[in-house]
């Protein structure tokens, strides 16, 4: 049984067969919306009186018959009240009839028949439609074309004031386009000559608005699916012509009539055998037949295996406890609600087992190469450094845009939503969680305000980055503070992780170590830092001017709080060193972003991402803090227009490399862009202009393939 795609049900539980019926075959299924209607759809097999063993226990007083029930099927049974070919009832006929009489119910049949005999070239009616008199007043049967069976298909529409609401995103039917005034059109709107003050941006909107205009007046859209190949072969289309008139000449008497109408249809058959394989034999010499192809060749495969999971249908409903979920967005919420505390508990587990093997890699016998940067392996200096999970966090890395729902928000890989005016772009995340190294109880302090027993930091020549020295104890065996380096924690975690993921390896980027768990995990190693200690950076933040009035008093305010230190990326020179991390405050202004400069943010993002390979080299921190610089700066009002306030971002970024330094937001005196040689600040150089080339093309294409929110009145 097929259910039209669009439509919202859920399949009837029976039986609705007596439980002596072994021969008969049912299904239901329940079409929901404003006014339910059951259909219920039923063979029943022609059991003869002589030669055949089978018991004929069909009672159709187990069916269902309710005034919103409709029944359909091949019951093999005849009627005058259905087929006028039939003068008496036979068995099965007047079962049928006495029910349907019993309950108040009557066939919507018109008396034409619906099957032809192979045999004797008889035309009858054994399908029956039925239903309540109530439902039948709004009801229209009629016979539907050949399809190549000896049975024709029944068509019953409902009338109603309840149709069921269908939507199917329209496509561009270029095939039907007038090319030629399509053409004209733009040229006529476009040779108007543009003001000489017009802007990029105004020009770029101009020639869309153009393309647009001529687009909706001269290339139509549809939303009708597209027929199968084969089906549209001019060799088939003719078969079933001939087929489909064969049938309709047919006459009881007239063997000839008959004879034609078996041998169109048998070539017919024949035709469609034959184009079906011409098809698929190009579909896979053309499409199956490339290296891109492979995990639909895998998903094609798997169904015809029967190894796809089809127990769920597209439109079905699904029932948790005493809820039925119609809608999809019921089942999401649903699913999401489930989902976050199935997830979370898993999470949990998998994270506890990573702390585990961490712990275990740190107090086994570290490797050579985890001390060449120092670290003492005796005991006690293992047991001071030791690693373990002091908390974890899972956040999500990505910045939300506004939500399709505010009252759901995602996190860490799960699917979320930026919507801007109508249109909403599909936002992906990792898991981050931090690992806070059990160095010291309290967040550390610069070295001269240390004792010798505590762990300290050491400046280095850059601003920002730091070494961290242990604290000394007497049962170590050097004299006086040694140095942990930030390289050998991130190799003690490698270890761990693939310890805990064997087989998968994992990846160093920045400072995560990054493994594949169901969706990729980031674990940042850190170390609580006083800010104090560091830098007086928040006092720089806020006698700094605004001009934006952005970052407001209360935002300030809220900033307050240990910083961490982080291990610098793999390829800087010093690979001790440690990195002063702002992404607690990062968090926090970026809820506090306007919206107009976090949707440019946003975008900005979605570009990289659709050419991480290259643009790589600009990184999202990067694009980050020139929009917080210009937030700073720029009035709201001047983020209005997207495409206008992201050239500005990359313009900002070009003119930081030219000058070799981008500043830090929260520490104006801290380099962004980490040993800027002249080779790295050239291949930045290069990645900026490839942003601004790719910009708007790609910028056409994410908003193309955006799927359009719903209205709500």
């Amino acid at each position: 049984m097929y259910v039209r795609a669009g439509l919202h049900f859920t399949v009837l539980e029976g039986p609705f067969l007596a439980n002596t019926d072994d021969t008969t075959e049912i299904c239901g299924v329940r079409v929901l919306g404003q006014t339910p209607l059951d259909v219920i759809n039923i063979y029943r097999p022609p059991i003869r009186a002589t030669g055949d063993d089978r018991q004929d226990h069909f009672d159709p007083h187990c069916l269902p018959d309710g005034p919103r029930v409709l029944l359909v099927g091949d019951v093999n049974g005849h009627h005058p009240s259905w087929d006028d070919s039939c003068d008496e009832a036979d068995s099965v006929g007047e079962r049928l009839a006495d029910w349907m009489e019993d309950i108040g119910w009557r066939p919507l049949n018109s008396g034409a028949p619906t099957f032809i005999s192979y045999r004797t070239g008889s035309q009858t009616a054994p399908d029956l439609a039925a239903c309540g008199f109530e439902l039948a007043a709004r009801t229209h049967w009629t016979r539907g074309s050949d399809l190549g069976s000896d049975h024709l298909p029944m068509v019953v529409e409902l009338r109603g004031a309840d149709p069921p609401r269908r939507k199917r995103k329209t496509r561009w039917a270029h095939h039907k386009a007038d090319w030629v005034e399509f053409g004209k059109s733009c040229e006529a709107a476009l040779s108007v000559p543009a003001p000489p003050q017009a802007t990029v941006q105004l020009l770029a909107t101009r020639f869309t608005a153009a393309v647009q205009d001529a687009a909706k007046e001269f290339i139509p859209r549809g939303a009708r699916r597209d027929a199968k190949p084969w089906a549209l072969h001019p060799d088939l289309q003719l078969a079933i012509q001939e087929r489909r008139a064969a049938r309709d000449n047919v006459k009881s008497g007239d063997p000839q009539s008959r004879t034609r109408w078996i041998e169109a249809k048998r070539r017919a058959n024949q035709v469609e055998k034959r184009v079906t394989r011409e098809q698929f034999r190009d579909f896979v010499t053309t499409e199956l037949n490339r290296p891109t192809s492979v995990g639909r060749v895998s998903r094609l495969l798997k169904k015809w295996e029967g190894a796809v999971d089809d127990d769920h249908r597209e439109g079905e409903a699904m029932r948790i406890g005493d809820r039925l979920l119609v809608t999809a967005e019921e089942k999401a919420n649903a699913f999401a609600a489930q989902y976050a505390h199935v997830s979370r508990q898993r999470r949990r587990d998998r994270l506890a087992a990573f702390a585990r093997d961490l712990s275990d890699s740190w107090y086994s016998d570290l490797p050579p190469k985890l001390d060449a940067g120092g670290v003492s392996t005796s005991n006690a200096n293992k047991k001071s450094t030791f690693i373990r999970l002091f908390s974890h966090r899972v956040k999500r890395t990505t910045p939300r845009g506004r939500p399709a729902n505010s009252n759901e928000r995602s996190e860490g890989h799960t699917l979320g939503w930026l919507t801007i005016h109508t249109l909403r772009l599909p936002l992906h995340s990792d898991y981050d969680f931090m690992l806070e190294l059990n160095v010291s109880a309290a967040p550390l302090a610069a070295a001269a305000e240390s004792g010798a027993a505590e762990p300290c930091l050491a400046l280095s020549t850059v601003p920002g980055f730091y070494r961290l020295l242990l604290g000394w104890s007497a049962e170590c065996r050097h004299p006086q503070r040694r140095e942990l380096p930030a390289a050998a924690v991130r190799d003690a975690m490698t270890e761990a992780v693939r310890r805990h993921r064997p087989g998968a390896e994992p990846r160093v980027s920045g400072p995560a170590v990054t493994f594949d768990d169901g969706g990729d995990i980031d674990c940042v190693p850190c170390v609580p830092v006083r800010c104090d200690a560091a830098v007086p950076w928040l006092a720089e933040l806020r006698a700094r001017p605004r001009p934006a009035g952005w970052p407001e008093d209360e935002v300030l305010a809220r900033l307050a709080g240990p910083l961490h230190l982080v291990p610098v990326g793999p390829s800087t020179a010093d690979r001790r060193l440690w990195r002063l991390s702002f992404s607690g405050p990062e968090a926090l202004l970026m809820d506090a972003l306007p919206a107009p400069a976090r949707y440019c943010l946003m975008l900005l993002r979605l570009v990289r991402a659709r050419n991480r390979l290259r643009l790589a080299t600009v990184s999202s921190y990067y694009l980050k803090t020139c929009v917080f610089w210009l937030c700073q700066r720029r009035p709201e009002a001047d983020w209005q227009e997207p495409l206008a306030a992201i050239r500005a971002v990359l313009a900002m970024l070009e003119e930081a490399i030219d000058e070799g330094f981008l500043p830090c937001f929260f520490w104006s005196e801290m380099n962004v862009i980490r040993e800027p040689t002249s080779q790295r600040l050239a291949a930045l150089r290069r990645t900026v202009h490839y942003f601004q080339q790719d910009l708007v093309p790609e910028l056409s294409i994410i908003f193309r393939r955006a799927a359009p929110t719903r209205r709500h009145s």
